[in-house]
């Protein structure tokens, strides 16, 4: 993959990351802007160093026959942090409390939520109690120069004008070139703000499909992550949401006048300005070592930045990982960890999710379990407003309809919101928040990461927002889908693009 960063005089670097490793070097384009080093987290330099208790994780306890605690475990080829005690859990699916988070995070004060509905890009934030911050880290699919965008890179500002480094990772395909200019101006202005834009370059000796990946592969690591030296205040936001105003509004914001920032509506051309409403959820960390242990794993994907070794863990009830994929890299280790937990279902596999038309190998593991009495139950959209929206629409309803037979399925189309949220429980007691659709492309193309959670506790608030959301859905019967979406699922060579 290619990186292109944006710093100081917003001069470009090319990187070329072969794998999630450590290592990398420039690639074709100008030399790197002379400046110093981003910071890396206390966690990745003891890594990088061999502090004992970091460069390893400790040996495995497993109680005999837990085949759902060793999957937890054992991740494979996937890179996964070590077992941590998450502290305080929030989940988040209120579209204004997650976007209320995020600015708390940084200034460390309750935001007014009456300001946050005006839509006001300019209302006031108070710093008074800001915390101080070792680092910054945010990465996801999309980010826009909006309502939600001024009001994050506003607080932003004020920490890197007291030097704390932000690392901010996007996908280079979804960026407009007004949104572009806001982030690599913040970037012109504060030395500590490096943007890096995530391009495909792989190599391919087949062109078409070369064409395709570089049009098509993105980042879809959502991480927002605040790194405090005060004990207890820093943050990690993990889930699907993007950072633009369609995740925290349920109607386009309209600026006042004279704020310089352009809302996006409705009426926008189909595509990267159109804005829609999405239904999503985050889950929200405070632990002081469950921060500082992903985003030490977030330096794998960031150029020249230490990685921490991984490995296992004991078993801890309570205790959650995260995990990062680049399926192109780790030989599709997220699959493969997938079907090891749907597995190691005993009970239920509970599934929510925007794109239900999952790899063959998924699949395949979804019909064992229900093969053996687990009762596999999921969530998922009919309707889509992506810019193929009409072909992934299709897509879902046949998909769903030809498994209605098979599975417990329900359709989420409330008709003003779309379902966005990637949410899956093994038998009550294990719990993933990710970024990862459960569709072809997030499993073959594309970046994504999650936590996941040995908790019963956790499990239980994931089941019952999903039960919120299965009470207001509809049953899907079975069916035959149209003739387009049945096309599709015979053309496993096009259905991975979507």
């Amino acid at each position: 993959m290619a990186v292109g960063r944006a710093g100081r005089g917003l001069r470009r670097l090319a990187l070329v990351l072969a794998v999630l490793v450590a290592a990398c070097g420039p690639g074709p384009g100008p030399l790197p802007p002379e400046r110093e080093p981003v910071a890396a987290s206390a966690a990745a330099e003891d890594a990088a160093a061999g502090t004992p208790g970091t460069a390893t994780c400790r040996a495995p306890r497993i109680a005999p026959g837990d085949a759902l605690g060793r999957a937890f475990l054992d991740g494979g080829a996937l890179p996964m942090t070590c077992p941590v005690a998450p502290g305080p859990v929030l989940t988040v699916h209120d579209p204004e409390a997650a976007l209320a988070l995020r600015l708390e995070a940084l200034t460390g004060s309750p935001v007014p939520r009456e300001a946050l509905r005006r839509g006001d890009p300019d209302m006031p934030l108070d710093f008074s109690r800001a915390p101080e911050l070792e680092r910054i880290v945010i990465s996801y699919l999309h980010m826009r120069a909006d309502v939600s965008g001024r009001l994050v890179a506003r607080a932003l500002a004020h920490h890197a004008a007291r030097g704390t480094p932000v690392q901010i990772l996007v996908s280079d395909r979804l960026m407009l070139p007004r949104e572009r200019a806001f982030y690599d101006g913040l970037a012109a202005l504060h030395p500590s703000v490096e943007v890096a834009y995530f391009s495909w370059s792989g190599q391919s000796v087949n062109v078409l499909v070369e064409g395709i990946d570089r049009a098509h592969r993105v980042n879809h690591v959502k991480i927002f992550a605040t790194v405090a030296r005060q004990p207890g205040r820093s943050w990690v936001l993990v889930g699907g949401r993007n950072l633009h105003d369609g995740y925290f509004y349920d109607a386009p914001p309209q600026p006042p006048e004279g704020s310089g920032v352009r809302a996006y509506g409705p009426t926008e051309a189909q595509g990267l300005a159109l804005f829609a409403i999405f239904d999503d959820f985050d889950v929200a960390l405070r632990g002081d070592s469950a921060v500082r242990a992903i985003v030490a794993q977030f330096d794998a994907v960031w150029p020249g930045a230490p990685a921490p070794p991984l490995g296992p863990a004991p078993l801890v009830p309570g205790e959650m990982r995260h995990f990062l994929s680049a399926p192109w890299a780790d030989g599709r280790a997220l699959e493969r960890w997938m079907v090891d937990l749907f597995d190691a279902a005993e009970r239920e596999i509970l599934i929510v999710t925007p794109f239900p038309y999952p790899p063959p190998a998924l699949e395949a593991a979804m019909l064992r379990a229900a093969g053996r009495g687990v009762e596999v139950r999921m969530l998922a959209r009919t309707v889509s407003t992506d810019s193929l929206g009409g072909v992934v629409t299709r897509l879902n309803r046949t998909w769903l309809e030809r498994n209605a037979g098979r599975y417990a399925l329900w359709s989420y189309d409330p008709g003003w919101r779309n379902l966005h949220a990637k949410i899956l429980v093994i038998d009550g007691r294990l719990g993933v928040v990710t970024s990862a659709n459960l569709n072809w492309r997030s499993f073959l193309h594309d970046t994504e990461n999650g936590v996941v959670f040995l908790d019963p506790g956790v499990a239980a608030r994931l089941v019952r927002q999903a039960e919120r959301w299965i009470a207001v859905a509809e049953r899907v019967p079975p069916g035959e889908g149209n003739g387009l979406g049945r096309t599709l699922l015979r053309l496993p060579w096009l259905l991975q693009y979507f």
